[in-house]
């Protein structure tokens, strides 16, 4: 049995991923680039699920010979293509954006956990606490809301600014009743 074939199989399938991966590499950047920002920004589901698919691309790319570099990069050309004109009817219009993007979710409203939405959001009060304390806040009693956005961040809204109004607040106070 030879034990150096898991390590090593020859010149030809080193020079083949080095090959793919100097070309893959340039190809990505391009890619991002052209698509824009959103690429890289904080990511909501669609846009995490679209790059895990060009990582898992570029992998098979290097790893394996079967996948072309020109496989691999229309692969990445579509899949970006097709990302860029979903976000583009996303901006167009809501009930696209509503299937595709996750509704913000109030996890505390006026210092009251909301545990419904919390177990549905898999989010413990600790993690609420942690983010209020981020946001330089003292406790729930000193916040108007928190909520979960679209992309998992969580923004604390202090009880002061929703004494003071705003837009941003318009949705929450209509969920609120």
């Amino acid at each position: 049995m030879d034990w150096s074939a898991p390590f090593f199989d020859g010149w030809q399938s080193v020079y083949a991923a080095l090959v793919s991966a100097l070309i893959m590499y340039p190809v990505l950047i391009a890619a991002i680039r052209l698509n824009g920002k959103r690429s890289v920004s904080k990511m909501n589901n669609f846009d995490w699920i679209v790059t895990v698919a060009i990582g898992s691309i570029i992998a098979s790319c290097i790893g394996f010979d079967s996948v072309t570099v020109l496989d691999a990069t229309l692969a990445i050309a579509v899949l970006l293509l097709m990302q860029r004109q979903l976000t583009g009817w996303m901006a167009r219009s809501t009930a696209v954006e509503s299937v595709i993007v996750a509704s913000p979710t109030v996890l505390l409203l006026k210092g009251a956990f909301q545990h419904d939405a919390m177990r549905c959001e898999r989010i413990s009060e600790a993690e609420i606490l942690s983010a209020i304390r981020q946001s330089g806040l003292s406790g729930p009693e000193d916040c108007y809301a928190v909520v979960m956005e679209s992309n998992a961040n969580m923004s604390v809204i202090a009880a002061n600014a929703a004494r003071e109004g705003g837009a941003a607040l318009s949705a929450l106070r209509t969920e609120e009743g």
